[in-house]
């Protein structure tokens, strides 16, 4: 089930709930603890489909096979040709343009940003008690049964181009749910998704609408639609007697949805019961606009194994960022783990059908752990994560300064290696997640601890943690570094990119964010020496 994470950690880098990806991927060391990005769960296999309106029932797809393989995918238009990069125009800096503030006296946590052409942006994460939404106002979580031991429930907020929050919805029961991936479509339409306890009711402002769905056991996944205006659409759920949990989502170029996440056991997705190789296995399934199940698929090897972030290039190819353990398939042929007993990266390509295109993997004797993906229109895809000790990746060391690096990987359209950065100090140093713009360039954030050298340019927290956000172009040079920070701890967890190349990053802060005037406060008891974490939302300059 989703529980708090003991110890330090618990305090300084997650705030809260255990994830999805922690499960999955948990070795002796921490680092699978400190950036895992998903949740848990599972009872007898069931999925539901409810729709706005409508009743619930089973989820309708043309999804075929036998438990323990890939189900067939459902026909889909050919996939368009490759989208060429636009020129750079030139003149980044990376300056603030906005920043928005919301949450209460509890948790409140951010753990996904999307954005559409459009500049429609969306926020998803979990909080505990009350969290006020700026103009929108306040939000209640569903009380826990122990007063003493509060749980959460999900927040999605819509904002605007210019930070604004336009709606929001909160949802959840007395035991822990959590959002782990948010994706806005063309035509505003939101998706949020995560893991889930007991039940769900996904409810509209005027309380004319109630989506709701059971967890057939321990944590589901599911996923959640909304219209531009916050009006409940669709609600998909699904999962077994065991822990499953959706860690990511993307809004394919059909008006559809692509899921990733982990599954144990029996579950069910679309007409098709599956049967987990290993521990966990990885999941992928692609939801129609309706929410319907089209066709899923199972990866993995024998031990644990999970998909953490999904990306699509110009044409809709797939390409995902996961973890495993031991020897794993995603797709293609069974890839090596240098750690053994630790999680590796792979990173996989797959056509819009979900059909294998190339697969890698790299990886230590020690833990890694993923952080992002990100796929240009051209189809170049840049990866970022974090590693302890010497990191392997084409033959290729890269060994961390410190406790815990940063590694981004560029690769072309058909897996081959173009560059490899890592940076460090000797802290704890956290890739949480990367975009990419129409011109090549990406943007990785995440946080630091004390000074890290990035080339010429060395960069010092002002307290426990700091935010980073860094700016790289196509060939792998640093176009602007940005750090954020008071005294405590600050951390960033997603990135995305609007149409104008603008990024906006969402997070964590704990006490003020001064990069605005005036500052933003986070909301603490006066003289509060741990308060709790509160969300954060910048707009950026490209």
């Amino acid at each position: 089930m989703l529980a708090r994470m003991p110890g330090f950690y618990a305090r300084l880098a997650w705030n809260g709930r255990a994830s999805r990806a922690i499960v999955a991927t948990m070795k002796p060391g921490v680092l699978a603890a400190l950036i895992a990005i998903a949740g848990c769960g599972k009872s007898s296999p069931s999925e539901n489909r409810t729709a706005s309106g409508a009743a619930s029932g089973t989820a309708s797809g043309t999804a075929s096979g036998t438990a323990g393989g890939s189900a067939q995918p459902a026909p889909v238009k050919p996939a368009p040709p490759a989208v060429p990069l636009t020129a750079d125009p030139g003149g980044a800096t990376g300056k603030v343009r906005w920043a928005a503030s919301f949450g209460g006296f509890g948790t409140d946590y951010a753990r996904a940003v999307a954005v559409n052409a459009a500049g429609q942006i969306a926020v998803a994460g979990y909080f505990d008690g009350e969290a006020t939404f700026g103009k929108l106002g306040t939000r209640k979580a569903t009380p826990s049964a122990d007063a003493k031991k509060p749980t959460s429930d999900v927040f999605v907020v819509g904002l605007d181009a210019t930070g604004a929050p336009t709606w929001v919805d909160t949802f959840g029961a007395a035991r822990d749910d959590v959002a782990n991936g948010v994706a806005v479509g063309k035509d505003g339409t939101t998706v949020v998704t995560g893991n889930f306890l007991d039940s769900l009711d996904v409810a509209s402002s005027d309380g004319k609408i109630h989506l709701t769905a059971k967890a057939a056991g321990s944590d589901d996944l599911f996923a959640a639609a909304f219209d531009k205006t916050g009006k409940p659409l669709w609600l998909w759920t699904s999962g077994g007697i065991d822990s499953d949990g959706a860690n990511a989502i993307v809004a394919t170029p059909d008006g559809g949805w692509l899921v990733g996440g982990s599954f144990t056991g029996e579950a069910k997705f679309g007409p098709t019961t599956y049967e987990s190789m290993g521990g966990t296995d990885a999941l992928l399934v692609k939801l129609a606009p309706t929410g319907d199940v089209q066709w899923a698929q199972q990866m993995g090897g024998a031990y644990n194994d999970s998909i953490n972030a999904l990306a699509l290039d110009g044409a809709g190819n797939i390409y995902l960022l996961a973890e495993f353990v031991d020897t794993a398939k995603f797709g293609g042929a069974p890839l090596p783990n240098a750690g053994d007993a630790y999680a590796d990266l792979a990173v996989a390509k797959l056509d819009p059908n979900g059909k294998h295109v190339w697969s890698k993997s790299f990886g230590s004797k020690s833990a890694e752990a993923a952080g992002g993906i990100a796929a240009d229109p051209a189809g170049n895809v840049t990866v970022s994560g974090s590693f302890e000790a010497t990191l392997l990746l084409d033959g290729q060391s890269y060994n961390a300064v410190g406790q815990y690096d940063l590694i981004v990987a560029h690769f072309d359209t058909n897996g081959a290696t173009q560059w490899v950065k890592t940076w460090g100090g000797e802290g704890t140093d956290i890739a949480a997640a990367i975009a990419a713009d129409a011109s090549g360039n990406t943007v990785l954030t995440g946080w630091f601890e004390g000074s890290v050298v990035f080339g010429e340019k060395v960069v010092s927290s002002k307290g426990n943690r700091d935010i980073l956000t860094v700016k790289i172009d196509p060939k792998g040079a640093i176009t602007w570094i940005d750090t954020f920070g008071d005294h405590d701890h600050d951390q960033a967890r997603a990135v995305a990119i609007d149409g104008d190349g603008n990024p906006i990053i969402t997070g964590v802060y704990r006490y003020a964010f001064d990069a605005v005037t005036p500052p933003l406060q986070s909301v603490r008891k006066p003289d509060e020496k741990l308060p709790n974490t509160d969300i954060l939302v910048v707009g950026l300059a490209r």
